[in-house]
């Protein structure tokens, strides 16, 4: 431990004992386990506990003073004694204001233990003879665990007046140039659903899409990510299917191919010449796909930083990412607490990634079961499995509905169950299953291409 870091332990305590204001303000802000001496810890906790009993939640500083002073003589060698609590009042210097330079030099004291801390693990375990490949995720997870705690700080004030403007120029910069919305908002394929929502999906928020099976969902997941990708870089976190897979569907809808003859290897000519404009149409998307099952999701927001970075270097702006799906990953939580608990953390760190990385984050998320007892019912908000916190975090929330009364086999519709910044509402839609593509019902609008269609000698049997 150095002797600096030690002294701003020391002058953050003494701050905290003359002033309460510094108390009120910090209490969040270092937990227990930043300190280096236990007794500091211990006093620190001791005076937050002391700030929140009615008797001292408005004592002023020399009330405040005499009454930790006077505590302290009970805390006893906890705290190192009350003579110990006294002389840390009386070495204090400065103002409340000097709290946050010594609160950010035992934060990186702090940091800097956890990373020794979390070499060492790792020397120790790779002497052990444990597997590198385990070693690795569990140190990306510390990693990425510490990074997060390092990140977290308060969020500073602005006033209304300064937003205002900010706001002003924006609407008067999106009025001389319509295009620079996509700036703050992410559009999707479907005009309705972007008008409904007031443009599409807006950067710093979450959007959830939600749906049975069948019904088109990661389809349209991955429509959304490809109509993205014209304004900017999209990252995506498959913890479900495959990237090959995933590109198999992309291949399949870009090149107007029939996905059948995709994964059976058996493609005409004209076919394969479709393939290779797929190909070279998303080798020119800017889309970055991650297929490790199961992330925790600190290192989903680790692994986001990072593709922000990589998409920089390449001269591209992280704005879209997008998580399929919310209850394949995973969260650390108290023992005892249940999958609904992981959920809520998971939900709420997805609206942390949104706003820290200032991109639009669209989840797909399950449904609950009891949906299949409600025959003909459109989804709801409650549909959605451990849907208190995904509903409440959720800017957007959208379901893919296929009606099982409904005599037309595509037929699908967009269920706009939640829009923050617009209205609900409904967008009939039709479900092409051979290229993967959900299309808005549009009577206006001429028919789409249909996809090359396999060849029937490969397949055997008469055409009818």
């Amino acid at each position: 431990m150095s002797r600096p870091a030690l002294t701003a332990e020391r002058s953050l305590l003494g701050l905290a004992i003359r002033d309460p204001l510094c108390v009120d303000e910090h209490a969040g802000s270092i937990g227990d386990g930043d300190w280096f001496r236990p007794q500091h810890a211990a006093l620190w906790r001791r005076m937050v506990a002391l700030r929140e009993d009615p008797q001292h939640a408005r004592a002023d500083a020399e009330s405040w003073l005499g009454a930790v002073l006077t505590e302290a003589f009970g805390w006893g060698s906890e705290v190192d004694g009350a003579a110990y609590v006294a002389s840390l009042a009386h070495e204090a210097h400065g103002t409340g204001q000097a709290a946050g330079y010594y609160l950010r030099a035992i934060g990186r004291a702090s940091l800097a233990r956890q990373v020794r801390d979390a070499a060492a693990i790792v020397v120790e375990r790779v002497d052990q003879g444990a597997d590198p490949a385990e070693v690795l995720a569990g140190l990306e997870t510390a990693m990425a665990a510490m990074s997060l705690r390092a990140s977290v700080q308060a969020s500073p004030w602005i006033t209304i007046g300064e937003t205002a403007h900010q706001v002003y120029d924006e609407t008067q910069e999106a009025q001389r140039n319509p295009e620079s919305r996509i700036r703050r908002v992410v559009p999707t394929p479907w005009p309705k659903l972007n008008m409904l929502t007031r443009g599409g999906f807006r950067r710093g928020e979450v959007a959830i899409l939600a749906g049975r099976p069948g019904t088109g969902k990661t389809a349209a997941a991955m429509q959304c990510a490809e109509w993205a990708a014209h304004h900017g870089g999209v990252g995506v976190f498959s913890m479900e299917m495959t990237r090959q897979a995933l590109t198999m569907r992309e291949l399949a809808r870009e090149g107007r191919v029939d996905l059948t003859a995709i994964t059976s290897g058996r493609l005409s000519p004209e076919q394969w010449r479709g393939m290779t404009q797929g190909v070279e149409v998303l080798d020119r998307r800017p889309i970055w796909i991650d297929d490790t099952p199961a992330l925790h999701i600190t290192q989903i927001r680790a692994r986001a930083k990072r593709l922000a970075d990589i998409a920089r270097r390449d001269g591209v702006e992280l704005r879209t990412l997008v998580i399929d799906y919310v209850q394949l990953a995973t969260a650390t939580v108290a023992k005892g607490e249940n999958e609904q608990a992981v959920l809520s953390r998971i939900s709420q760190a997805m609206v942390a990634i949104a706003k820290e990385l200032d991109v639009a984050v669209l989840a797909l998320a399950q449904m609950n079961r009891a949906v299949e007892g409600r025959a003909g019912e459109r989804p709801k908000n409650s549909d959605l499995r451990g849907s208190g916190q995904l509903e409440q975090d959720a800017a957007v929330i959208v379901f893919t509905f296929r009606d099982p009364d409904s005599e037309v086999d595509t037929a699908r519709e967009l269920v706009l169950t939640k829009a923050r910044h617009g209205e609900t509402g409904g967008i009939e839609m039709r479900w092409d299953g051979s290229i993967q593509t959900l299309t808005e019902l549009d009577p206006w609008q001429e028919e789409r291409p249909r996809p090359r269609a396999v060849e029937e000698p490969w397949y055997g049997g008469d055409r009818d």
